[in-house]
Formats: C-alpha cells, sequence, structure tokens
C-alpha cells in the first residue's frame, strides 16, 4: 500500500512526495514505531531497488556499470541497485516513523 501510494505520488508530483505519502499512510495505520519503520522502509526499498532494476535493465546496465566504477570502484551494477533501495528504504523508514509519532501527537 504505501509503495503504490508512493509510486502514484512520484509520477504526478516530485520524488519527496513519498515521503508524504508515507508518513499519511503510517498515520492511518495504527502501528508501533518500529513496526511503522520497517513496513516503510521494506516498501520503498523494493520500489527503488525494483525501479532503479528496471530502469538499468531498460539500458543493459551501462549507466549503472560506470556509476558503480565511480562510486565503489568496482563494477558491480546491482550493488549501485542495492544502494539506491537502502536510500530510498531509509527515506521510507524515517517519513514512516514521522508519520506514526504525528498520529500520537494528534492522539
Amino acid at each position: 500500500m504505501m509503495a503504490a501510494f508512493s509510486f502514484v505520488a512520484c509520477i504526478y508530483f516530485p520524488w519527496w512526495t513519498i515521503t508524504i505519502a508515507v508518513a499519511f499512510i503510517s498515520i492511518v495505520l495504527h502501528q508501533d514505531a518500529k513496526k511503522s519503520f520497517f513496513a516503510g522502509f521494506f516498501a520503498l526499498f523494493f520500489l527503488w531497488a525494483g525501479l532503479s532494476y528496471w530502469i538499468s535493465m531498460n539500458n543493459e546496465h551501462l549507466l549503472a556499470q560506470q556509476l558503480s566504477v565511480l562510486i565503489i570502484k568496482m563494477k558491480q551494477p546491482l550493488a549501485l541497485v542495492f544502494m539506491t533501495g537502502f536510500v530510498g528504504g531509509l527515506v521510507g523508514g524515517l517519513s514512516a516513523v514521522v508519520g506514526y509519532y504525528a498520529r500520537n501527537a494528534m492522539d
């Protein structure tokens, strides 16, 4: 649900709207902080990793290979996909925790 809502939000709005989408869903779903973090983390980890893999696969991993050589000094495009997913996961997890604390502040 978080991944789908974030994906739709990114189609029509800037990339950072994923934080608003995940925080809103975390407000609506009543979970504790730990569950909220992991739900947001895994939702956006798989969304960003999947999208970056799909984009990379469509251009035969050319850009990902070159960037992985620049960033991690190895020709590992899948490592770059994993790092992209990890960054997206952190953004999603922290946004979900913000939503959890916002719901607690409203109660």
